[in-house]
């Protein structure tokens, strides 16, 4: 288990939350676009959650993480938290990740609200790797207030000639994001669908609405990159933490 030290936390993006962390023992590593397990306590049944990271590996040893605000328990213990306070976590995990960067095939990101954050990491980290690819983001959210890290993503848009960014808002038009306005997406920026590379992120149906159509497409799984994320696995590596630790 892996101890990481709050540095801030900020309300943003209406109804959600900026967590920052340090690692100071620099043991904490990742992949752009994996998550990261916190863990509140060592109950028998214990309280953690899973959160996408927002930041870039380039950095560690600080590390951002954003979501949404729930109902739970977790996020009521969590929101007593404070500056200075130590969180366990476990080593990140998950698959949304890039596999070939020197690869000249355009990279299409197409998430759903928060789920904009894994995605978020792999851009920071190709703009700052001063990558050659031809990047993407095709997102939806309901209205601009709502909408992850726009400032940033609208700055990275100015500045950065690769890097294209369309933000579909459900709530100011009778418009949405679905296979049919990605296909128009395409057509008006003269790219086929073999020559991308995908990564969606969003609820369980948004994202498998986009894979089966693109399947439909003969695009080969090796090229569609989501999270299957398995509660069951996760809660088995918190217990098996937690227990490592209560041994004398």
């Amino acid at each position: 288990m892996i101890k990481l030290k709050i540095t801030d936390i900020k309300n943003a993006f209406t109804d959600s939350l900026i967590f920052r962390f340090v690692d100071e023992t620099q043991v904490f590593s990742f992949k752009a676009g994996q998550f990261l397990t916190l863990v509140l306590d060592n109950r028998l049944t214990p309280l953690f959650k899973s959160f996408s990271i927002a930041s870039a590996p380039i950095k560690l040893p600080e590390i951002e993480i954003a979501f949404h605000l729930s109902d739970d328990e977790f996020t009521r213990k969590i929101l007593a938290c404070k500056v200075g306070d130590e969180i366990s976590c476990l080593q990140p995990n998950g698959q949304l990740v890039l596999k070939n960067e020197s690869s000249n095939r355009h990279l299409i990101f197409i998430s759903m609200g928060s789920g904009v954050t894994p995605l978020l990491s792999i851009i920071r980290q190709l703009i700052y790797n001063n990558s050659q690819n031809r990047i993407h983001l095709i997102q939806t959210n309901k209205t601009e207030e709502k909408t992850y890290f726009l400032n940033e993503l609208n700055e990275i848009a100015k500045t950065h000639k690769s890097f294209h960014l369309l933000n579909v808002l459900t709530n100011t038009s009778n418009d949405r994001l679905d296979f049919k306005k990605l296909t128009s997406y395409f057509n008006e920026n003269k790219i086929a669908f073999s020559e991308c590379e995908y990564f969606i992120s969003g609820s369980g149906e948004f994202v498998e609405h986009f894979a089966s159509e693109l399947r439909k497409k003969n695009i080969q799984d090796d090229s569609i990159n989501i999270e299957q994320y398995d509660y069951s696995e996760i809660k088995k590596k918190v217990e098996k933490s937690l227990n490592k630790i209560k041994l004398p």
